[in-house]
């Protein structure tokens, strides 16, 4: 979707942040990035082992309960991307005289 901005090269005082919120907030994207990051891998590791062992322990030829799962994630996942805001106003171009 092609946003329609007014005024969209406009650069003034008001929208130039402070270097010290920009340094504080791109440690916290990051933090939470890893974060995010060490959750999937251990969702995965931990999905692997659930399916090892209904494999193996419990002689489970088809673990629909996992695909279930798995699937079910997927799609709340989805949803969520489609229903909320991006996180950048494309309005707003990136202000590159700041440094």
């Amino acid at each position: 979707m092609l946003p329609l901005c007014h005024n969209y090269f406009s650069v003034t005082p008001s929208n130039k942040v402070n270097k010290d919120v920009v340094e504080q907030s791109d440690r916290r994207k990051y933090a939470f990035g890893v974060f995010i990051l060490l959750l999937v891998v251990v969702l995965w590791i931990s999905s692997s082992e659930v399916t090892k062992y209904l494999y193996a322990e419990k002689h489970i030829e088809r673990p629909f309960l996992v695909t279930y799962i798995r699937s079910s994630f997927l799609f709340i996942y989805l949803l969520v991307l489609c229903f909320t805001p991006p996180t950048r106003d494309p309005c707003r171009p990136a202000d590159y005289t700041v440094s």
